[in-house]
């Protein structure tokens, strides 16, 4: 039942998505500010940017939903913050990872493993009274070995010049395996500056990141910055926070965001990779060509109008394991949302 669930869910998302083949990469769970409840729909791929292929992570799709918990509990581990905002989340996705040559059904040992991973989370979202922290608890449950997106990707590839995707008999695991994993996020404002006009932009951010995964999925941790260009007034507090001019508040319906991120990500394991310890598999890639630290730097744009949400990013990711991996590999995704 649990395993049919999923690839329900992940065969309507791709009908929505109509011919996109589509790693949400366990992603900051970014959503618009002052959000009662929220739902959204974001899928990830390498045709979203120019001079891409399918190759190493080849794209992913989510389907989000959180909701603002109203109920007062006193201050404990999951709710870090007392008088700040808690939210319920609830996600399903999933990921697909294919090697250079899509087309070619021998088995290559040489590049990274077909594999896909299809998921659920349950988690919570906390911010402060003042919204300068942000913490993210997150349980994830995914299915690895499924046939199901091999399947999918190898029909879409049939639409226009794609090539076929003849490689997904030779998938990382043949059988389905349930894989359990945990997810941290802890984020704090450094620095807002305010009011900087004559510019486009009212308002300039600079925060931290620090995350954890712990599962056998992926486990690994790792620390970054973001900084962002906004077009209206940042009302959270900051480490430091500058005033260049008095703030005129203004209603505006339509908001727009600039941001860059950049994370050093420190890799214990990667089971799309590795595979699990106890099995047997020709396609894995060895502990030793594994590359213990990844950088992955982000760009994109926010866009608020009314009670709808637009993203727009594009990643890189450095090379994650020696061979024949290029030294970045690069995609783009797409995000639609609204406030409910």
């Amino acid at each position: 039942m649990f395993k049919k669930l999923f690839q329900a869910i992940y065969v309507s998302s791709l009908v929505i998505c109509s011919v996109t083949s589509v790693r949400c990469q366990f992603r900051l769970n970014d959503f618009p500010s002052s959000t009662k409840s929220y739902i959204g729909f974001r899928f990830d791929d390498d045709f979203l940017f120019l001079g891409n292929r399918d190759e190493q992570y080849t794209g992913g799709l989510e389907i989000d939903f959180l909701h603002q918990i109203k109920t007062k509990v006193k201050r404990n581990l999951f709710n870090p913050f007392s008088g700040g905002r808690r939210y319920f989340s609830v996600n399903f996705g999933s990921e697909l990872y294919t090697p250079y040559n899509v087309s070619d059904s021998l088995i290559i040992l040489n590049d990274r493993p077909f594999s896909s991973f299809i998921y659920t989370s349950f988690g919570l979202i906390a911010q402060s009274k003042t919204s300068s922290r942000k913490i993210i608890f997150d349980f994830y449950f995914g299915v690895m070995g499924s046939d199901l997106p091999g399947k999918i990707q190898d029909k879409i590839h049939t639409i226009g010049d794609s090539p076929p995707a003849n490689g997904w008999n030779n998938k990382l695991m043949n059988t389905e395996t349930i894989l359990p994993n945990f997810r941290l996020i802890y984020q704090r404002n450094i620095l807002i500056v305010n009011h900087i006009k004559p510019t486009l932009f009212n308002s300039f951010g600079l925060k931290k990141i620090h995350f954890l995964n712990l599962g056998y999925y992926t486990s690994n941790l790792g620390i970054g910055l973001r900084s962002s260009l906004r077009s209206h007034f940042d009302s959270s507090e900051a480490k430091h926070t500058i005033q260049l001019k008095k703030p005129i508040k203004k209603s505006s319906k339509a908001r727009w965001e600039l941001y860059g991120q950049g994370l050093l990500e420190l890799v214990g394991r990667n089971t799309s990779l590795q595979g699990l310890p106890w099995m047997d598999s020709p396609y894995t890639i060895n502990r030793d060509e594994i590359i213990r630290h990844v950088w992955t730097i982000e760009l994109g744009i926010n866009l608020n109008y009314k009670q709808l949400y637009l993203n727009y990013h594009i990643k890189a990711r450095s090379k994650e394991f020696i061979k024949y991996s290029k030294t970045w590999h690069s995609w783009a995704s797409i995000s639609i949302g609204r406030k409910i």
